[in-house]
């Protein structure tokens, strides 16, 4: 699975593109002889700062009609256009996320935002 999670490249939209770095022990593993997924790892890539993951990679074996296939699945962990490679292809990606038009916040995350969706569903009246 390591070998796997190493093939892909990850990278991240921080006013210039930079490739993030996959950590060397997965986040997690699992799996078990007893259900479709034979095997399955977490794993964590980070950007030069530090350790915070910025994008996490689900790597699995699973069984199916044809015997074991592996399987992958992205997930961004940041609010920062994030995108995947594989072979020097773009294999997934996703746009920065931004603030609605005036909550805008120079915090990290959208902590602004989060509040407005909560302030407003509080205020709306039924079948709002």
């Amino acid at each position: 699975m390591r070998d796997i999670a190493r093939s892909f490249t990850a990278y991240m939209w921080v006013g210039n593109t930079t490739e993030l770095r996959l950590l060397t022990q997965p986040l997690m593993r699992y799996g078990d002889g007893w259900t479709e997924i034979i095997d399955g790892a977490l794993f964590a890539y980070v950007w030069t700062l530090g350790t915070d993951p910025e994008f996490v990679l689900l790597v699995e074996c699973r069984r199916d009609a044809q015997g074991p296939a592996w399987y992958f699945a992205p997930a961004r962990f940041s609010n920062r256009g994030v995108w995947l490679k594989r072979a020097d292809k773009d294999v997934w990606g996703v746009y920065g996320h931004d603030e609605p038009p005036g909550k805008r916040t120079t915090q990290i995350y959208t902590t602004a935002f989060a509040r407005s969706m909560a302030d407003r569903r509080k205020s709306a009246a039924p079948g709002d």
